[in-house]
């Protein structure tokens, strides 16, 4: 077996992308890697799990965690979900913080740096989102303030999804990543698995479908992931989705099972083009009171 040379001036580390909901970290995520790692939805708090990502070239790896929206939580799960993203800075090599240029730079932003970086020296990259609906920032503001709190590597404004400036905010990573090892294969994509990928798409599809509270009190859980026994050709999706009350039930399910069908139909077009086979997908919803609440079916579902 030959091992592969690495040259002496590799650079390799984990990069944290954190921030508020909805600033387009996971948008950001996926124009980098090129493919779709991450849902999108136009919906705050839609990532919750923190979902890694690589991009492999010939003189740098770059470990890329998605983090969900760091928020003041209301729930159980809310509260799970921050320290989930809080968590992600104590491995990385570089903090990323994304702010919306059309919120600006806020209390709620100075209030995250301040604690990230009360306990932290990890070089600090913000990235300043969405300059396509407002390119109206005053970089050297938010620079004087958070030098208030700590120092940054670089302030780079980018449309995460027009792909501006995303090769600016690369070259700023790269100056400041470190020397390292190719801590994964050249041709490995995300630790997303193809059931938890599934479950995710279905997921985005029914918060898409969906107002009021039902997507941030649903969860997806993929009960079966395999070929069908007597059309090994087509695969076999058995998904349950979850609610928190029976309301929310029939808002899923929709007039004679219309909004169901509906999401149903969008997931299996997403999911066959993703894994390029024919898919069977059922779609079942259950009701777990107050799930959101309880350690017990937070952990079930797999955001512990």
């Amino acid at each position: 077996m030959l091992t592969e040379l690495i040259p002496d001036d590799f650079k390799s580390g984990f990069i944290a992308i954190l921030g508020r909901p909805n600033v387009g970290k996971s948008t950001l995520l996926n124009k980098l890697l090129g493919e779709k790692v991450a849902i999108i939805t136009p919906k705050p708090q839609t990532t919750r799990n923190r979902i890694l990502g690589v991009l492999d070239k010939e003189n740098f790896q770059i470990v890329f965690i998605d983090t969900p929206g760091i928020h003041k939580p209301i729930h159980r799960l809310g509260e799970i979900l921050v320290k989930s993203a809080y968590s992600a800075t104590r491995d990385s090599d570089i903090n990323l913080f994304l702010i919306d240029s059309a919120n600006g730079f806020n209390s709620e932003d100075i209030e995250i740096i301040r604690k990230i970086y009360s306990k932290s020296n990890t070089p600090l990259i913000l990235a300043v989102n969405k300059i396509d609906i407002n390119s109206d920032i005053d970089i050297d503001e938010i620079e004087r303030k958070i030098r208030t709190i700590t120092d940054i590597g670089a302030i780079v404004p980018i449309s995460a999804l027009n792909g501006t400036n995303l090769d600016l905010l690369l070259g700023e990573i790269i100056k400041i990543l470190p020397n390292g090892p190719r801590y994964y294969d050249k041709d490995f994509l995300t630790d997303v698995g193809n059931a938890q990928t599934a479950a995710e798409i279905i997921r985005e599809k029914l918060i898409i479908a969906l107002h009021q509270e039902v997507p941030y009190q649903s969860a997806v859980i993929v009960e079966t992931f395999e070929p069908k026994k007597d059309n090994p050709k087509i695969f076999h999706i058995q998904a349950n989705i979850i609610v928190a009350r029976s309301g929310q039930k029939a808002l899923v399910i929709g007039t004679k099972g219309k909004r169901i069908k509906q999401i149903g139909t969008s997931a299996r077009i997403e999911l066959e083009k993703i894994f390029d086979k024919k898919i069977f997908l059922e779609l079942w919803v259950k009701i777990r009171p107050d799930w959101f609440k309880k350690d017990k079916f937070i952990k079930e579902y797999g955001y512990y």
